[in-house]
C-alpha cells in the first residue's frame, strides 16, 4: 500500500506521527527512532534503521524555513556526503508552490540548485581542476574532484544514490556565481545539478539551530 502525500501515518517502529510532503520521496527517516519509513509498505518486511548524520556544524536543520526572491521554502530532509577530506550537506527543500530543490551548505558557502543534465561530450574520467564541462548547456569550470566515502541522510529525500559509495564527485563554478555538481555513480549516467551561490542573509531563514545546539 502506498501512503498518500499529506496523509499522516505512524512510524512502523515507534508509532511517532509522520507525513510525506512530496511525490518524489519514497522513504523518510523517523526523527524519533531513526527507522526508515517507506511510502510503499510491504507486510512482513524488516524495519531498517538509518545511521545518524555525523556533523552538525550548521545553523540549518529539518524544519528550517526561508524565502529567496519571494519564493518561500521549507527544509524537509538532508543528504550528507563525506569525502576523502571534508563533507557537504545537501538540504532537500520544498517550495510553497510544490516544486522541490536543494540548498547546499559546505565550507561556509550556500547555494540553491536543481537537477540538471550533463551535456558535455567529454568523458568524466581523467578530468582535472581548471577544465570546463557543461551542465544543461552551461559551461562551468572544475574546482574540486573528490571521492564520496560515506553517505548519511535524515528526513525526507529522494533515494537516488543513497546506497552508492566510492564514486567521484565534481564541484564546478563560473565567475558569475553559478555552480554545478556531478556525481559519477555506477549507473553510467552522472547525476547533475545546476544552480548558483547565494548569500546567507538573502535566504531569510527561520527556525534555525542556535549556537549552543551545534554538536
Amino acid at each position: 500500500m502506498m501512503t498518500p502525500v499529506g496523509t499522516p501515518f505512524p512510524c512502523p517502529s515507534c508509532s511517532a506521527p509522520l507525513v510525506f510532503k512530496t511525490d518524489i520521496s519514497l522513504a523518510q527517516v523517523c526523527p524519533t527512532c531513526l527507522s526508515i519509513a517507506r511510502r510503499i509498505s510491504v507486510e512482513g518486511a524488516p524495519i531498517q534503521k538509518a545511521e545518524p548524520v555525523r556533523e552538525e556544524l550548521t545553523i540549518l536543520q529539518v524544519g528550517t524555513t526561508g524565502v529567496y526572491t519571494n519564493q518561500a521554502f521549507e527544509v524537509i530532509g538532508r543528504i550528507q556526503y563525506f569525502f576523502t577530506e571534508g563533507y557537504r550537506n545537501h538540504w532537500f527543500i520544498l517550495y510553497k508552490n510544490g516544486k522541490t530543490g536543494w540548498l547546499g551548505d559546505w565550507a561556509g558557502n550556500y547555494s540553491l540548485f536543481q537537477e540538471g543534465t550533463y551535456t558535455s561530450l567529454l568523458p568524466l574520467t581523467g578530468r582535472a581542476a581548471g577544465e570546463t564541462l557543461s551542465i544543461s548547456k552551461i559551461s562551468l569550470e572544475i574546482e574540486v574532484i573528490d571521492k564520496v566515502k560515506e553517505i548519511y541522510w535524515e528526513g525526507e529525500v529522494p533515494e537516488q544514490g543513497l546506497l552508492e559509495k566510492n564514486f567521484t564527485s565534481i564541484e564546478l563554478f563560473s565567475t558569475n556565481g553559478q555552480m554545478g555538481l556531478l556525481h559519477t555513480t555506477g549507473s553510467g549516467t552522472p547525476h547533475a545539478y545546476l544552480g548558483k551561490y547565494v548569500e546567507l542573509q538573502d535566504l531569510t531563514l527561520q527556525n534555525t539551530r542556535v549556537h549552543h545546539e551545534w554538536l
